[in-house]
């Protein structure tokens, strides 16, 4: 998939031309690409091809599917997160930007989702995950600053105050460096643990496939990539963000073995 929609109607063409009439999947493809095309500058329009350039620039993976909606929720999602929830604010952005910045290389922000499978942050959670949301993060940000004092502050304004106190030995086992595993799955279902002091940009970069050299992460997944060559990265999901997880040392035999059977499992 491409940002660059000419370059992206000549694939497409040549794709044609060897599979004869196209399917019903090509359609929203095709459209997608008229749309860019057709753009006027300064338009909305031009400002998703250009975010979408900065993104394909980052090796960060975004599916066929959620190209159309990109760099928005798609409309099931929109409606899940409810009528406070403002696109202009809460989705992919560029930082800083003017005429002369070459789009590839502007800084961008990333809406990021923190997901905590083992903590618990209220009474009434049960069985579901501990997932929080806040403002895009710039991706010059470390990705351990993003987690400074995240669980305790959850805990500190609850009411219940011995729910309070069975929860936070948790909260500061998942802020602790030496109890904690950062994971950020790729899209084919890597399991990548993360050094804290990485920004995300560095993150990106050495999380691509096909590459050159070794993997600069522990990757907790030790089955065999299916294909040497093939292409991965971190996966902006939906579309829209990025995922973070936290887990602590203690879990993890459970969590690798979860996400082995589990959502997350690598597409075939």
């Amino acid at each position: 998939m491409f940002a660059r929609y000419e370059e992206a109607m000549e694939e497409y063409d040549a794709a044609q031309a060897l599979r004869g009439e196209g399917t019903n999947e090509d359609k929203p493809l095709k459209k997608d690409i008229d749309e860019g095309l057709a753009a006027p500058k300064g338009s909305k329009r031009q400002r998703k091809d250009e975010l979408l350039r900065a993104v394909d620039a980052r090796g960060i993976i975004v599916q066929a599917s959620s190209r159309t909606n990109f760099p928005t929720p798609p409309s099931d999602t929109l409606r899940q997160l409810g009528p406070n929830f403002q696109p202009g604010v809460e989705t992919l952005r560029f930082v800083t930007r003017n005429e002369e910045t070459n789009t590839s290389n502007a800084q961008v922000a990333f809406p990021v989702f923190i997901t905590a499978p083992y903590f618990q942050a209220r009474p009434d959670q049960g069985s579901k995950p501990f997932r929080t949301r806040g403002p895009p993060v710039s991706e010059s940000m470390t990705v351990g600053m993003l987690l400074d004092n995240l669980f305790s502050s959850h805990l500190v304004n609850f009411p219940d105050e011995a729910f309070v106190r069975r929860a936070m030995p948790s909260a500061v086992e998942h802020e602790h460096p030496e109890d904690r595993l950062i994971v950020m799955p790729t899209h084919r279902g890597r399991l990548l643990v993360i050094d804290p002091k990485m920004t995300f940009r560095e993150v990106f970069s050495g999380a691509t496939w096909p590459r050159e050299g070794p993997l600069p992460f522990e990757d907790l997944r030790k089955v065999e990539r299916a294909r040497e060559h093939e292409v991965d990265g971190i996966e902006l999901v939906q579309g829209w963000h990025l995922d973070v997880i936290v887990i602590t040392k203690a879990h993890l035999q459970e969590f690798v073995t979860l996400m082995e059977n589990g959502p997350r499992a690598p597409p075939s």
